[in-house]
């Protein structure tokens, strides 16, 4: 049904995803598909509520990623500094989380299978539009990863720290790709939760904890990539690539 809810923290993390994309033409598809006044008032209110609270969560994350970005800019930054904002973007995400929960639980049970088997076309239509956005995505990342490891190359003179350096950059660009093409993956596959009438609450909390963990796992190779930057450069070619730092998220 609305599942589609779930991957918009990770593209709004990946690919600086906005309002619109949360909750992608949902409010046309429901007068267009659900009858009952009753249940199509409920619905289009429960998704402006939703579409509040999503608003507020990308605000504070890009925020948050700002900060990531300035921390990444300063040879000075610590783990601990990192560490701190990650647990703030951890804990955005709960709410997010209890946010997307709440909505998909209530959602599914305003609308009848005949109706939601009517509005899949339509559905698939909007998913197909997230999709090119998070090809757009990955397109921007390998731009900007091939962008830095040419600067790389072209500034730390010692060829051992170069290709610390370079191989730290292609596990980040790998993990942020690889996780971005899994999440590709599962919103085009038709017999993924994604499109299921009825989804368990357990199924979407499942969904979500991988979807942290993977999340995580991103940030987490950024931090490392910093750090083995500044272990592996000099004050003067820190200053040559400090330009080109700003972290994909």
């Amino acid at each position: 049904m609305i599942w589609a809810l779930i991957f918009s923290v990770l593209i709004a993390i990946l690919t600086g995803g906005d309002s619109p994309y949360l909750l992608p033409k949902m409010d046309s598809i429901i007068k267009k598909h659900v009858q009952d006044d009753v249940r199509k008032d409920t619905l289009l209110l429960l998704i402006k509520e939703t579409k509040i609270e999503r608003k507020a969560f990308v605000k504070a994350d890009k925020k948050l990623s700002k900060e990531l970005n300035d921390l990444a800019q300063s040879r000075e930054s610590t783990r601990q500094d990192f560490d701190n904002l990650i647990q703030r973007s951890h804990e955005s995400r709960k709410k997010s989380n209890s946010a997307n929960l709440k909505f998909i639980n209530e959602a599914q049970n305003l609308i009848t299978e005949a109706e939601w088997a009517n509005m899949k076309p339509d559905f698939k239509k909007s998913i197909l539009k997230l999709d090119k956005r998070m090809q757009k995505g990955a397109k921007q990342t390998e731009k900007a990863f091939n962008k830095l490891e040419k600067k790389i190359l072209n500034t730390i003179n010692d060829i051992d720290k170069a290709n610390k350096v370079k191989e730290a950059l292609h596990n980040c660009e790998k993990s942020i790709l690889t996780t971005l093409t899994e999440y590709r993956t599962k919103m085009l596959d038709e017999n993924s939760i994604l499109y299921q009438y009825k989804v368990e609450k357990q199924q979407i909390i499942d969904l979500q904890k991988e979807l942290d963990h993977n999340v995580k796992k991103v940030i987490e190779e950024a931090v490392d990539l910093h750090f083995i930057l500044v272990e592996n450069t000099t004050e003067n070619e820190w200053k040559k690539i400090k330009g080109n730092l700003k972290l994909p998220f």
